[in-house]
């Protein structure tokens, strides 16, 4: 993830979209912002994960492929649009709430 983030967006220090709009705006409704945007999570179906499936598994299996995989989690792709400055960062936070 890291990588990603300073390939894109270089070393820092890294502005973060804050939405903000007039209530008034037809348009957005004071959102700041118009239309829907995914945050994704993608998993890579792989002989490895295959192999973890077809056996009683846990769920730190799971983690343990994801991460082999460096898989992207929901809230990560949130935080690189936010910081591309399509969603805000208040958004992703509230959506992606970890308990």
């Amino acid at each position: 993830m890291k990588k990603r983030v300073v390939e894109k967006f270089g070393n820092g220090p890294y502005k973060v979209f804050h939405a903000g709009g007039d209530p008034e705006c037809p348009v957005c409704k004071g959102k700041g912002t118009k239309g829907r945007v995914a945050i994704l999570e993608v998993f890579q179906m792989t002989r490895e994960l295959t192999k973890i499936i077809g056996k009683q598994f846990t769920e730190s299996d799971l983690w343990g492929e994801a991460k082999r995989q460096e898989m992207v989690t929901l809230r990560q792709d949130g935080i690189l649009k936010a910081l591309d400055g399509t969603v805000s960062i208040e958004e992703i936070l509230r959506e992606t709430e970890e308990e």
